[in-house]
């Protein structure tokens, strides 16, 4: 600022208004300090979404997310023309916090930040709804697993509709058995790199079992984890077991037992047990063709120690944790650490449907993880520019998406690949302005899009463009 007047005057402004360069005032717009609408709420599977006050000023406002706690997966937004911001990618179970502050969009001077809003993670680690048409071998919904689903004997189908509990949130159909049917599916690390499989951690799970219409009398259906999977015939004979160890839950008619078996060799050979005592699911009344099972395994605090199977009854339709517990198992020592496959068997058309694995009841029933199991990323993909990136001053370039479609909505996220500019973060508008340049330098963009279902389906990158 080399006017002596301009100087003069710029030393009788209020706190936040400046002078430009060009002789302009410019304020940092209102409110001030910024101000959430809608605080940092869990969206989705791993997913939070936040909502700044709308800012007004007359050049156009931006607004910047802060994550401020610096744990695993949390990021800021950068300078985007979105009041709404999504952060992905966030670790279950933890606690992440945020604030918020606005620029004009011109003079780029900025509110205060907000005050801090913390939010934590709550969401089931693997989750399968059985959204799939007809045979599900070779299916690979649901998420959290390790690969797709295999037959072991007699593929079961998926059908409608989908199975309910209250107010569970589900998705999709139900998986019915035939005789003597069954499937398997690697669970990868998934629990694993959750720290639910150490020594000394707790595992919860839950499943809706159904024998509607069925002779409850023969109809029976067994989930279980384990190295390896259900072969054929009945739960009963260890013969029917691969070798390995496993853990899990037994249905026929109106009773349930907890079920292991371990040390098992590919000759039968070792231990395989069904819990003496089966209890009765039906409560007060008799014949409850379907309930939500809710199990917890406690694994013993070292390798040698005894681990703990419990089953909870099933809860009411509002979900709160009240079920008394219905069964407590003692089970001897297993090698949990093994364990890297779900194994389901069927025998005269049971039905099965909602699993989930995670580290708390609340992960694995309470939860609303969303309701939609898109998988189609927005179009076009890969994405391009309607146009590329081109200066605007010395040390600003704008660019423009092509717009995509999708059911869901979309989101767009320009990332600097050649010179070190800025990138916009996952954004509402297709229109992203990179400032604080160096002026004579080349940079070199891309662009990409996502919908705005809870699978946050994502295109490729577009072709990069330089300006």
């Amino acid at each position: 600022m080399n006017n002596p007047k301009l100087r003069q005057l710029s030393g009788l402004l209020p706190a936040g208004v400046v002078i430009s360069s060009m002789g302009l005032l410019h304020a940092a717009p209102s409110p001030d300090p910024m101000t959430f609408d809608a605080v940092p709420t869990q969206t989705s599977k791993g997913e939070v979404t936040m909502t700044a006050t709308t800012a007004t000023d007359p050049n156009g406002v931006e607004y910047f997310f802060t994550e401020t706690s610096g744990n695993p997966g949390g990021d800021d937004s950068g300078w985007i023309s979105s009041a709404t911001y999504t952060d992905d990618g966030l670790d279950p179970d933890t606690t992440y916090t945020y604030n918020v502050k606005a620029r004009d969009a011109v003079g780029f001077i900025e509110t205060a930040a907000s005050g801090d809003e913390s939010v934590t993670t709550d969401t089931a680690l693997i989750y399968e709804g059985f959204d799939y048409t007809g045979a599900i071998n070779a299916q690979t919904g649901g998420f959290g697993f390790g690969g797709a689903w295999a037959n072991t004997k007699n593929s079961p189908t998926a059908e409608t509709p989908d199975l309910t509990w209250g107010d569970l949130s589900t998705v999709g159909r139900h998986l019915r058995g035939a005789a003597w049917s069954g499937v398997v599916r690697p669970i990868g690390t998934t629990l694993s790199d959750a720290g639910l499989m150490d020594d000394g951690s707790t595992l919860w799970f839950s499943v809706i079992f159904d024998l509607e219409g069925q002779n409850t009398s023969n109809a029976d259906m067994n989930f279980a984890l384990c190295s390896d999977k259900f072969v054929s015939g009945d739960f009963g004979d260890k013969e029917n077991l691969n070798s390995g160890e496993g853990i899990g839950v037994s249905h026929s008619g109106a009773t349930i037992q907890g079920v292991y078996w371990t040390n098992l060799d590919a000759d039968a050979v070792g231990e395989r047990t069904e819990n003496n005592s089966s209890v009765n699911i039906n409560g007060v009344g008799a014949n409850l063709d379907r309930a939500l099972i809710v199990g917890k395994i406690s694994w013993g605090v070292d390798g040698s120690a005894d681990e703990t199977l419990t089953l909870y009854g099933p809860p009411d339709t509002d979900l709160t944790q009240g079920a008394p517990i219905m069964a407590e198992w003692t089970v001897p020592a297993l090698d949990q650490s093994v364990f890297d496959q779900i194994s389901l068997q069927f025998k005269d058309n049971p039905k099965m449907d909602e699993i989930r694995f995670g580290a708390s009841y609340n992960e694995v029933v309470t939860w609303d993880f969303g309701t939609n199991p898109d998988s189609t990323a927005p179009t076009p993909d890969p994405m391009t520019f309607a146009v590329g990136p081109t200066g605007v001053t010395d040390t600003i370039l704008t660019m423009t998406a092509d717009e995509a479609t999708d059911p869901s909505g979309v989101e767009y996220s320009f990332t600097c690949t050649v010179g070190g500019g800025p990138d916009s973060g996952w954004q509402a508008s297709r229109v992203f302005n990179a400032t604080g340049l160096t002026a004579s330098t080349n940079y070199t963009y891309t662009v990409k899009a996502r919908d705005l279902s809870p699978a946050l389906n994502q295109t490729a990158d577009s072709a990069p463009v330089a300006g």
